[in-house]
């Protein structure tokens, strides 16, 4: 579509959309863009920096609805439409590199609220084992007893952090770390530093090599 036919094409549009939908602030909105290009079935339309407040007007669900049906009424395959900011085919290709980075992080949090999850699932495995351990422990009073439990859950502790290799090192599993210690501390009475530099000196034993993060 050439530029004096996607301008004839809008403007019939425009008339149409008018026609079917009597609101001022969304005839004002229509008013103020500038067809761009159409593109794999869409019409885009830009606005201006000082007119973009505007695009609220054509985004409500009844405008959208007129819209695309007087788009699809017109013919030529045009389904549906986008507003950008910005009035030419450099301001598009932006946008769509904008919109290609917000997928992209959406993606990734996606990920990662998935892994964190599985890791949830290791975390909260380990503390049922360690609370049935406790449970089970007899004659929790003798300070021998709990440092017998405490050895027992801090080698399990190793095990299932050394399993999971570099996710070891992410906050979600430092935190889910700092949570065991610390309940650690709550089922011996040690202070929760003393169970961490146990834990600590139980990785030197193993020969591990440690950051500031133990």
């Amino acid at each position: 579509m050439t530029e004096e036919e996607l301008n004839q094409f809008w403007l019939k549009v425009k008339d149409e959309v008018k026609r079917r939908r009597v609101d001022l602030a969304v005839w004002s909105a229509l008013e103020a863009c500038t067809p761009i290009l159409v593109e794999e079935e869409k019409l885009v339309l830009g606005l201006k920096s000082q007119d973009y407040h505007r695009q609220g007007h054509l985004a409500t669900v009844l405008t959208r609805r007129v819209m695309e049906q007087v788009l699809r009424d017109m013919g030529g395959g045009i389904k549906n439409y986008e507003v950008i900011p910005g009035t030419t085919q450099r301001d598009w290709e932006d946008e769509k590199e904008r919109e290609r980075e917000r997928r992209r992080a959406s993606e990734e949090a996606l990920e990662r609220r998935k892994a964190e999850g599985e890791l949830g699932e290791v975390w909260t495995a380990l503390a049922e084992t360690i609370l049935r351990r406790h449970t089970a422990t007899q004659q929790k009073k003798y300070p021998q007893v709990l440092v017998r439990f405490l050895l027992e859950s801090l080698e399990d502790l190793y095990v299932v952090e050394k399993g999971l290799g570099e996710e070891a090192d992410t906050d979600f599993s430092q935190r889910g770390l700092a949570r065991m210690l610390n309940r650690l501390s709550d089922y011996t009475g040690l202070p929760a530093v003393a169970v961490a530099l146990e834990y600590r000196r139980l990785k030197e034993r193993k020969g591990e090599k440690l950051t500031d993060k133990g």
